[in-house]
């Protein structure tokens, strides 16, 4: 305003410098001297001022042309598409950056329809958009998929304000495709991790507990409110010591993975075993902000490689029990034969008999010691049959109640609708009373309760979840229990290993609990045992049910049957055992010949195929088993009746050996009545 009077002011001093000079011109009255010059001079001030004035006006328009370029600028080159719409949707204004996303150039999209760049399943939502800018005040936004030229899909967000008052409306498009696409990935991310099958828990650099996942609620039993806050001290099982876990967050502290095993607790107090992964997460600035732990539970595996572990270690030494076994029942069959040949020689001498009796009761001893071996490792010849337990444990109670000290109670239950069984009667007595025989030792002299109890047990599904050898089937459950010391963790773990005993030297084989575990496996049963040092040992077998069948008396046996001068070829490459069944078979009245070597006994037939009645051969020896010395006396003599006899017998089946041609197998050591019995059937078989 001040410019525009200083503007008027030097016009009036101009026109009056110019009356000035036409009246002069005109001769007319001249102004005074001095009145002319402070005229002149004011122009020339107002002159001056106006030049200021002019220049201001030039920087000012300078300034703002500057400023228009900045604005165009900025507008055309925000990092967001800026539009200006009609009411119907027509394009009237649109930045550089707007249409370089679209892809069309500016000028061509003018008073085009935005709506035909609309994805066609998101135009109404964007009418719609549309229509509420004009109808509601207050900014509007959506979402919506926008097609570029070309053909490419992107994902933006429109944001709008107030219509302008020219009927237009102006909103911001913004490209958020790869937004979009980042959260997908992080929703896809937490939707794995939430349905991801094995625990994760996230915490910070200090070990507190930020994250977990349902399946770490469903490994520890902790909900995810109940553990975040929390260290994950609060699953320590006391089984690692210090050192194990310093080293653990020595190992992540430094920014490395640390991968191993946990034994940790529930929070129920039960003990699991985890394999654990824990990963370091950096920061943008290096340093460590979180570690992820992945949990995956592996106790039953655990289990089932110990039991596995387990298996393989009883069968290499059930194989070496075997192997053992059977050179010893060599010996004792050797032992066995002298014997009761001195006891026929010496009838008339009672203190000789006396001596014989003591060496038989020996010789019995390392019998019963053999055949808990070879029952241990399942190489025992098994006499299985449809039985009722509570007759067996009944009878095995009998005994147990003479042997007991009198400080010792038994509690005998003996369940009537406990189911048969298919077992051999002999292993069952022999697993009952070894069990006994260990828990009287685990209450020692003082005053306890072997408990002794036969029901009947069918699993449930939890049992048959947390027990994977059991089956869906009814058992028949015999409890073996006492009131003893108890075993600790370790101990348990060892009990069934042949020859590992707890009890001092000269107290015990070590084999009882060896052969209850064996015997169980070869009757098809199972074995669990329950023990807490200082509450006693409850050891629970579990035998499949059968039928019922009715179970006969065992006949009266026979006198021992004597032979009829047949002639016997009797092949074993043991010496010793060949001259005593030759002499036990001469004294059954048969006519032997001895073979300790199996070719020579197959050349003897070859030269006499008739000359021999019956064939009387050990399984293994150096130059070919017996199966094979069979097969070539058949090829020789097919009617010819063999018998084989052997320390251990269980690499062959039923039908090996009745293809084979054998009649019948004996297993070492052979009592006078066994080989006398199964001489005479051979025989009378051979003639029929």
């Amino acid at each position: 305003m001040k410019s525009w009077e200083n503007f008027k002011a030097a016009q009036t001093l101009r026109r009056a410098a110019e009356a000035e000079a036409e009246a002069r011109a005109a001769n007319r009255a001249p102004q005074t001297e001095g009145t002319w010059r402070r005229l002149q001079h004011e122009l020339e001030v107002h002159q001056i001022e106006l030049e200021m004035q002019n220049d201001e006006l030039r920087a000012a328009r300078a300034q703002l042309e500057a400023s228009v370029d900045r604005y165009t600028n900025l507008y055309d080159f925000a990092p967001v598409g800026y539009f200006s719409l009609t009411a119907e949707g027509a394009i009237k204004l649109v930045n550089l950056t707007g249409a370089k996303f679209i892809g069309v150039e500016r000028a061509q999209l003018l008073d085009q329809r935005f709506e035909a760049f609309v994805v066609a399943s998101d135009r109404p939502a964007f009418n719609q958009f549309l229509r509420q800018i004009f109808t509601h005040d207050g900014a509007q936004d959506c979402e919506i998929g926008l097609l570029k030229k070309g053909g490419n899909l992107h994902l933006v967000s429109l944001v709008a304000s107030i219509p302008a008052g020219d009927g237009e409306c102006q909103f911001v498009l913004q490209d958020i495709t790869e937004r979009k696409r980042a959260e997908e990935r992080m929703q896809l991310q937490s939707s794995a991790l939430m349905a991801a099958a094995n625990g994760i828990m996230i915490t910070g650099p200090d070990g507190t507990i930020e994250w977990v996942n349902p399946a770490f609620t469903k490994l520890t039993g902790y909900a995810a409110e109940e553990a975040i806050g929390q260290k994950p001290r609060l699953l320590k099982s006391g089984r690692h010591p210090p050192a194990f876990y310093a080293n653990l967050w020595g190992t992540i502290s430094a920014g490395k993975v640390w991968y191993g095993e946990l034994i940790n607790l529930r929070k129920d107090g039960s003990l699991y075993t985890e394999e654990t992964t824990i990963t370091p997460v950096r920061g943008a600035d290096g340093r460590i902000t979180h570690f992820v732990a992945i949990k995956q539970d592996v106790t039953e595996r655990r289990q089932l490689d110990s039991r596995l572990q387990q298996a393989q270690k009883m069968e290499a030494i059930g194989r070496l029990a075997g192997g053992i076994a059977h050179d010893f029942n060599n010996i004792l069959a050797a032992m066995f034969g002298f014997t009761y040949l001195l006891e026929e020689e010496t009838a008339a001498n009672p203190a000789a008999q006396e001596e014989i009796k003591e060496i038989l009761k020996a010789a019995n001893r390392a019998k019963d010691l053999v055949q808990q071996i070879l029952t241990f490792s399942q190489q025992r010849e098994q006499k299985r049959e449809i039985i009722w337990l509570d007759t067996v444990v009944k009878e095995a109670a009998k005994l147990l109640r003479a042997s007991l000290p009198a400080q010792i109670k038994i509690d005998l239950k003996l369940m009537a609708e406990a189911p048969p069984v298919l077992a051999d009667p002999t292993q069952i007595y022999q697993v009952t009373m070894n069990l006994a025989t260990n828990a009287q030792h685990a209450m020692g002299s003082l005053p306890g309760t072997l408990t002794i109890h036969l029901g009947t047990f069918r699993p449930d599904g939890d049992f048959l979840q947390s027990h994977p050898d059991f089956q869906p089937i009814q058992y028949a459950q015999l409890t073996v229990a006492d009131t003893g010391c108890g075993m600790d963790e370790k101990t348990q773990a060892r009990i069934y290993e042949p020859f590992f005993t707890t009890k001092p030297v000269g107290q015990g084989t070590g084999l009882g609990l060896a052969v209850v575990h064996g015997i169980m496996q070869s009757q098809g049963g199972l074995i669990t045992v329950d023990s807490r040092v200082g509450q006693g040992t409850t050891f629970k077998l579990y035998f499949p049910a059968q039928r019922a069948a009715t179970v006969t008396a065992e006949t009266a046996k026979e006198k021992v049957p004597r032979g009829q001068k047949q002639k016997i070829l009797l092949v074993d490459d043991e010496v010793g055992v060949t001259l005593a069944f030759k002499r036990l078979l001469e004294e059954l009245n048969y006519q032997v010949t001895c073979s300790n070597q199996a070719l020579a006994a197959v050349e003897l037939l070859r030269q006499s195929p008739a000359g021999i009645d019956l064939v009387i051969t050990d399984l293994t020896m150096p130059e070919m088993n017996g199966l094979e010395l069979a097969r070539q006396i058949h090829a020789l003599r097919p009617d010819l009746p063999i018998i084989l006899t052997s320390g251990f017998a269980s690499e062959f089946t039923e039908d090996d050996l009745r293809q084979a041609g054998i009649c019948e197998l004996l297993q070492k050591p052979v009592s006078r009545a066994a080989l006398a019995e199964a001489a005479f059937r051979a025989l009378v078989a051979a003639k029929s």
